[in-house]
């Protein structure tokens, strides 16, 4: 078990490359990923910063629309591929539903 910082404790107000430079520089061994951050910035950048900060992915959320239609859950499943998460170094994805939903 390790510690991994959560991107929620900086407000998603530093881009996801520095994020992960904030957490290496902090004494985290694991970063949160941002899906959304890695597919802007691209996929091919996230692995040799990870190497070289000599950090772990730790959780990954993973935003899906699962209250519309199956089409529309769908659609944002495909918005992040397995054989790509897997380049991450990811082994699982989550989606959090809130009570009441």
């Amino acid at each position: 078990m390790y510690l991994s910082q959560n991107s929620r404790l900086v407000a998603r107000r530093v881009p996801p490359a520095e994020f992960v430079c904030l957490a290496a520089g902090t004494g985290f061994r694991g970063v949160d990923v941002s899906t959304s951050g890695v597919m802007k910035e691209g996929i091919d950048a996230a692995p040799p910063l990870l190497d070289q900060t000599k950090l772990v992915p730790g959780d990954a959320g993973f935003r899906v629309e699962f209250r519309k239609d199956d089409g529309t859950f769908r659609r944002d499943l495909r918005t992040l591929a397995p054989e790509e998460g897997a380049r991450l170094g990811l082994e699982t994805l989550c989606a959090v539903m809130r009570k009441g939903v």
